[in-house]
């Protein structure tokens, strides 16, 4: 871009250029600065768009994890009203349910744990709290990100359009690189 400057501007570039008057053409120099100038630009909305995307790809695998999350806590819930009913209807299913050797809320391993006489385990009343209460807080995250994402999205939306304004201002710049001193400025007709 220089090379072609200083080329067809025929003057050393060290040199100071007189202000243009606001309807002259811009010179080559300060097109080429203008060139720059928006290139960069360019260049930064670039850079933004990259780490909005990289924000939206991060919570949106957030999203996924507490989807399955929030499933394993319903069916969790789930399982523990079937419990609590079958209890109030007599079942010895409490037995059963611990026999396997596992926790059934945080499904970790029971061993060595079950005999401690200082551990008491939740009820199934206050397990079923517990179990909704996790439901709702669940789902607040999920709320929250999925807002977050609509946000980030209107952000993308924002600096893509102005990507865009950019490159239509390049474009204009480099046309009036190469077009004669006599025509009119196609950037600054874009700009009006």
């Amino acid at each position: 871009i220089e090379a072609v400057i200083q080329r067809r501007a025929g003057v050393d570039t060290d040199l100071a250029v007189p202000a243009a008057s606001p309807m002259a053409r811009p010179t080559e120099t300060q097109l080429g600065q203008r060139l720059r100038e928006a290139v960069q630009r360019l260049r930064d909305l670039a850079g933004q768009l990259n780490g909005v995307e990289e924000t939206i790809d991060m919570i949106h695998s957030q999203l996924g994890s507490l989807v399955t999350r929030i499933q394993t806590v319903d069916e969790e819930r789930r399982r523990y009203e079937e419990l609590k009913t079958l209890v109030s209807l007599g079942s010895p299913v409490a037995v059963a349910t611990f026999a396997h050797r596992d926790c059934p809320t945080c499904l970790r391993s029971l061993t060595g744990l079950e005999h401690q006489p200082d551990l008491r385990a939740l009820d199934y009343d206050q397990s079923l709290r517990l179990l909704t209460e996790q439901s709702k807080s669940l789902r607040a995250l999920e709320a929250d990100a999925q807002r977050s994402v609509e946000q980030q999205v209107l952000v993308r939306q924002s600096l893509e359009s102005q990507a865009e304004q950019v490159r239509r201002q390049i474009r204009a710049i480099r046309a009036d690189l190469v077009t004669p001193d006599s025509s009119p400025s196609i950037a600054d007709l874009e700009e009006r």
